[in-house]
């Protein structure tokens, strides 16, 4: 049983494993309404730069003040670039009868 005490390599393993499912169910929580997605995203990468350097109080409580911090700029970025990724998204994808989509049809 030596392998579960301490600091291994499989507690370590497991630990990140756990905070990495745990910022993902945060991330797809906080996405559902479409709009926040950008701002969750950006709280994301935040909780997951701050594990990679071990700093930070806590996993949910990093998550949701850089939520907040970060709201408005992210969800502003997040929308300027809907928009022309809807439009290519409408150009560039086949249609279910295999023709290339149009943006004018």
């Amino acid at each position: 049983m030596r392998f579960l005490q301490g600091d291994t390599f499989l507690t370590r393993f497991l630990s990140r494993l756990i905070d990495l499912l745990i910022v993902s169910v945060l991330w797809f929580l906080c996405s559902i309404p479409l709009v926040t997605m950008g701002a969750s995203t950006t709280a994301m990468y935040d909780v997951t730069l701050h594990l990679v350097f071990d700093e930070g109080s806590g996993i949910v409580q990093t998550f949701f003040s850089s939520f907040k911090k970060n709201f408005v700029r992210s969800t502003v970025t997040f929308l300027a670039f809907l928009g022309p990724g809807s439009f290519w998204v409408r150009i560039c994808l086949p249609r279910s009868d295999g023709i290339r989509g149009s943006a004018l049809s």
